[in-house]
């Protein structure tokens, strides 16, 4: 009975270390929303565009979900990372849906760019 025991452990182990680095996360594919969005914006369709950020913004808070992060009551530069790069990751977005509404395709991409960057800086702070 001990011998199956570990043997799901060690196999459930490696099953999450497996889908943690391997496995594509919400992060990632905020990224590829946002590249697409991004695109959408070169295009001039605005409707894609702003359907592209509401899905990176659905995804990162997803990922915040699976994976929470502490966020500091007073905010002090620096100390959490991952908190400020999420925060201006989805502050850009809104800009970013903003200037969509309106029409203005090149600012939109540019706050588009903005936050993938951040999503980017986001992701590697892990």
């Amino acid at each position: 009975m001990k011998i199956k025991f570990y043997i799901f452990t060690g196999l459930s182990a490696f099953a999450s270390i497996a889908t943690s680095v391997y496995g594509g996360t919400h992060g990632d594919e905020a990224i590829k929303q946002l590249e697409k969005a991004i695109e959408s914006a070169k295009a001039g369709d605005n409707k894609a565009s702003i359907e592209h950020v509401e899905t990176a913004k659905r995804h990162l808070r997803l990922e915040n979900k699976e994976h929470p992060y502490t966020k500091s009551l007073k905010k002090i530069t620096g100390e959490n990372p991952k908190q400020e790069h999420d925060e201006a990751a989805v502050d850009q977005m809104n800009k970013a849906e903003a200037h969509l509404k309106k029409g203005q395709f090149k600012d939109a991409e540019q706050h588009e760019k903005d936050a993938e960057t951040h999503v980017i800086e986001k992701e590697q702070t892990k």
